[in-house]
C-alpha cells in the first residue's frame, strides 16, 4: 500500500510542480531583455532563512562552557571556573547576570556536561565510561546512576519534557538500535526504556515540545507523540537550500526549541580554529517562500538533506548551490528533492518514466536513476556532455579521471564526478604467480587452490566478495555476449567463481587471515612501496579486464548529468562548469581536516594537500597526535584486529604520490552490468546459504540475466 501511494504521490509532482517549486508553472527560455533575464511571472519556492547572531559574549572570563540550555524560558549557560583544585559552578543569563550555583565543588565537576530541569534540580554527566548523577541546590547528591548499568558509556542528551518528564538519549552498547530514548524518573534515578519510539540517528537532538517531544535532525524537526510513537513534521529542510552542519569539535549543537511563530531556535558554538575559542550563537530557522524571475534550473536528488554526509560533498553542493544562486543574474538552482516518504525504487523508476516521456528535472544529482542510468543514456535521455566540456575549453589532462569516465560511453559523456571517491587494495605477497594479474577465472582458481583456512577481506561476507570478483568485468568474465544477447552462467568457470565467493566470505565474523586489504584514502594514511614491502603486501585493486585497479566509488551518489530534453540545457552546464571550477573545487578543503571530499581539479587539489600537510603537522606539534592507524583491519564484527600506523607529523613526497597516483589509475565500474550484478547477487544468496545447490542457483540466475537482456536489446 505504501508504494502505491509513493507511486500516486510522484506522478503528481511529475503533473502538478516540481518539488519546492509552488506555482507549477515551468517557465520557458523567451522573452528576454538584454541582460538575458526573463519577462515572465515570477516563480515562487519555499526555502528556510537562517538568521544567527552571538550570545553570551564570555570573552576574558576565565573558566569554560559546560552545559548551553533554554531554561525557563531564556537562553542560558553552565560555567565552571577552577581554582587551587576545586570548581564552581555559576548559571549565566543572556542579559549578563551570573549566579554561583555550586561552589568548592571537586575539579572534576568542570569536565563534566551539566543540565538544569526546570525546577532547579542540577544532572551532571561526568566523562565516558562513569555515572549520571542528580544533585540538589547545594549540591547534596541526590543519587547516581551508573552508566555501565544504563547499557552505555555516553549520555547524549538530556531534556525535560512539557510535563516534567526527564528524557536521557544514549547509544546503547551490544545493541542493534543505533539510539536510545529512555526515560528518567527524577525523584528516584529509575530509568525505563521508552518503547514506542525508536531513533535512528545518534547526531540528532531531542527537546520539549507543545505536547510531546521535539526531534531535530538534518531532515528537518518533528514533534514526536512519546504514547503511541506517531511523528508530524514541524519543519522541513527537504528541498532547501539550508543544511544542517554539526561538528562536534568545531561546530555544535547544544540544544534547540520551537518558537510560538513556527520557527526553530538553535543553541549552538562554534569554535575558531586556531584559537580554540568558542563563540555562542543563536541561529533561528524560519521556512519563507521566495520568488524570483530568474529562469529556475531544477535539481532532482534522491537524498541530499539527509545524515550521512558528516559535512561531506552534499555539504559542499548546497554550499555551492547558494554561492552560484547569489552570483548568477539569469539561473538559479532550486532543489526538487524526493519526498520522504517515497520508496528509492519507486522515485528512480518515476524518474526514468517522466524523462522517458520528454519530461523531468533539469539536473540530476546522485543517484536517482538507479539501475535505470544505462537504460537512461541508452534511450538518449541524459545529455552528451563531451560537446559543452569542448567548447567550455576544459581540459581531461587537468582533472582526475574520476570527473569525467564515470558515465562515458564510446565518445559521449553522460555524466561528471565533482569529486574524487576511490578505492584501493593491496594483496598479501605470493598469492599472485609472478608478475601477471590473473582475469576473473584464474583468480578463483588460484584461491580455490589455497589450503589455509583464510577470508578474502575481514568486512567482506560472500556477497561482497562475488561483487569483488566480478564488478570490474564489463562481460563477467566471458559470460556475457553483448554483441549477440546470449548468456552462459551454467558452465564450470561461474560455479568456480561462486565457490570462492562462498569460501572466501567472512560469514561467522570470526578472525582469520586476510588475503586483500583495502589501502588507506588520503594522504595522512596512505601506504607506500616500503610500508607494503615491511608489512608482507603489494599493490592490487579490484581485477578489471585489462588487470588490477583503482576504482572510483559512490560514484551513483555523486553523479550530476543534465537532461537532454530541458529547457535550459546551457544553464545546468553552466551550472556543472561552475562546480568545476577551481574555486569551487578549493572550496572542499576545510582548515580543519583534509577536507569534505577530494577535489577533482588537479589544481585545487595540490593546494588541499599542501593544507591538508600543514594541517597535520600543527597537529602532531601540539602533542595530542604523533600517529594515525593509516590502515586497520576490522572484522564485520567491529573489532579491530590490527594496525599499521603512519606518522602524521613529517607526510612524505612518496606519500603524497601514492596518493595522486591511486587517483590517476582509478577506473570506473562498468554500468550497463550493475543491473545484472544485482540479479546475480541476489539469487546467489540461496547458495551461500546452503537453501539451494549450485546447479539450481545458477540455472535461475541464467534465466534472469538472460530474460533482462532481451527485453533491454
Amino acid at each position: 500500500m505504501k508504494k502505491i501511494y509513493c507511486i500516486l504521490a510522484l506522478l503528481c509532482c511529475a503533473f502538478l510542480s516540481c518539488c519546492g517549486i509552488e506555482n507549477g508553472e515551468s517557465r520557458k527560455d523567451t522573452d528576454r531583455t538584454d541582460t538575458g533575464v526573463s519577462q515572465e511571472a515570477v516563480t515562487e519556492y519555499r526555502d528556510i532563512r537562517s538568521e544567527s547572531k552571538e550570545v553570551f559574549s564570555m570573552e576574558g572570563i576565565m573558566g569554560s562552557m559546560v552545559g548551553l540550555q533554554f531554561f525557563q524560558g531564556e537562553r542560558a549557560m553552565i560555567w565552571a571556573v577552577r581554582k587551587d583544585g576545586l570548581a564552581d559552578i555559576y548559571l549565566y543569563r543572556e542579559d549578563g547576570r551570573r549566579e554561583l550555583l555550586l561552589e568548592g565543588m571537586p575539579e572534576d565537576y568542570s569536565f563534566a556536561r551539566w543540565f538544569i530541569d526546570e525546577e532547579g534540580g542540577f544532572y551532571r554527566c561526568n566523562n565516558i565510561g562513569e555515572s549520571l548523577v542528580k544533585m540538589d541546590a547545594e549540591g547534596k547528591e541526590l543519587y547516581r546512576v551508573p552508566l555501565e548499568a544504563i547499557g552505555t558509556n555516553r549520555i547524549e542528551e538530556l531534556c525535560q519534557l512539557a510535563d516534567g518528564r526527564i528524557l536521557l538519549t544514549y547509544s546503547e552498547k551490544d545493541s542493534s538500535d543505533p539510539y536510545v530514548l529512555s526515560e528518567m524518573d527524577p525523584d528516584t534515578g529509575e530509568i525505563s526504556r521508552v518503547g514506542t519510539v525508536r531513533l535512528d540517528d545518534s547526531s540528532a537532538h531531542v527537546a520539549a515540545g507543545e505536547e510531546g517531544m521535539l526531534y531535530l535532525d538534518a531532515s528537518g524537526v518533528s514533534e514526536i507523540n512519546l504514547e503511541n510513537g506517531r511523528e508530524e513534521r514541524k519543519l522541513s529542510f527537504v528541498g532547501t537550500s539550508y543544511r544542517l552542519l554539526e561538528d562536534v569539535q568545531w561546530d555544535s549543537i547544544e540544544s534547540f526549541r520551537m518558537l510560538e511563530d513556527g520557527s526553530v531556535e538553535l543553541l549552538r558554538y562554534k569554535r575558531d580554529q586556531e584559537s580554540w575559542e568558542k563563540t555562542f550563537v543563536s541561529e533561528v530557522l524560519q521556512a519563507k517562500t521566495e520568488a524570483t524571475q530568474r529562469d529556475v534550473l531544477t535539481m532532482r536528488c534522491w537524498n541530499i538533506t539527509g545524515m550521512g554526509d558528516f559535512g561531506g560533498t552534499k555539504s559542499w553542493l548546497k554550499n555551492q548551490m547558494e554561492r552560484f544562486n547569489q552570483q548568477n543574474s539569469r539561473y538559479m538552482v532550486v532543489l526538487d528533492e524526493c519526498p520522504e516518504e517515497a520508496e528509492r525504487e519507486d522515485f528512480a523508476r518515476q524518474t526514468s518514466i517522466e524523462m522517458t516521456a520528454g519530461g523531468g528535472p533539469d539536473l540530476l544529482y546522485g543517484n536517482v536513476l538507479g539501475d535505470y542510468a544505462w537504460g537512461a543514456i541508452r534511450k538518449g535521455v541524459l545529455a552528451d556532455l563531451a560537446p559543452y566540456i569542448e567548447a567550455s575549453g576544459i581540459r581531461d589532462e587537468d582533472y582526475f579521471p574520476d570527473a569525467f569516465d564515470c558515465w562515458r560511453e564510446g565518445e559521449g559523456i553522460y555524466g561528471v564526478c565533482l569529486d574524487a571517491n576511490v578505492r584501493g587494495w593491496r594483496i598479501r605477497k605470493g598469492v599472485l604467480d609472478g608478475d601477471s594479474v590473473p582475469d576473473g577465472n584464474a583468480l578463483a582458481d588460484a584461491l580455490l587452490a589455497r589450503t589455509e583456512d583464510a577470508v578474502l577481506s575481514a568486512g567482506y561476507d560472500s556477497g561482497e566478495v562475488l561483487r569483488w570478483l566480478l564488478e570490474g568485468s564489463g562481460d563477467f568474465w566471458g559470460t556475457l555476449d553483448w554483441e549477440t544477447g546470449r548468456c552462459s552462467f551454467t558452465g564450470a568457470s561461474f560455479a568456480r567463481i561462486l565457490e570462492t565467493a562462498k569460501r572466501y566470505g567472512n560469514n561467522g565474523l570470526a578472525e582469520k587471515p586476510e588475503i586483500i586489504e583495502p589501502r588507506a584514502y588520503g594522504i595522512e594514511g596512505i601506504d607506500t612501496a616500503a610500508d607494503r614491502a615491511a608489512e608482507g603486501m603489494e599493490a592490487a585493486g579490484v581485477p578489471f579486464d585489462d588487470g588490477f585497479h583503482s576504482v572510483m566509488v559512490y560514484t551513483a551518489d555523486r553523479i550530476m548529468a543534465v537532461n537532454a530534453n530541458s529547457a535550459h540545457t546551457e544553464g545546468a552546464w553552466e551550472f556543472i562548469s561552475f562546480l568545476l571550477g577551481e574555486e569551487a573545487q578549493l572550496a572542499f578543503q576545510r582548515p580543519d581536516s583534509s577536507g569534505y571530499g577530494t577535489p577533482v581539479h588537479k589544481g585545487a587539489f595540490e593546494e588541499c594537500i599542501k593544507a591538508a600537510i600543514a594541517f597535520f603537522s600543527k597537529v602532531s606539534q601540539k602533542g595530542s597526535v604523533k600517529t594515525l592507524p593509516g590502515y586497520e583491519v576490522i572484522d564485520v564484527s567491529g573489532k579491530t584486529i590490527r594496525k599499521y600506523p603512519r606518522d602524521i607529523e613529517n607526510i612524505s613526497d612518496e606519500r603524497v604520490e601514492e596518493f595522486r597516483a591511486m587517483l590517476e589509475d582509478a577506473r570506473p565500474l562498468p554500468i550497463r552490468t550493475a543491473p545484472l550484478l544485482d540479479i546475480i547477487a541476489e539469487e546467489a544468496e540461496y547458495y551461500f546459504d546452503g537453501t539451494k545447490s549450485i546447479e539450481e542457483v545458477t540455472a535461475v540466475i541464467q534465466n534472469r540475466v538472460q530474460l533482462y537482456m532481451d527485453e533491454t536489446r
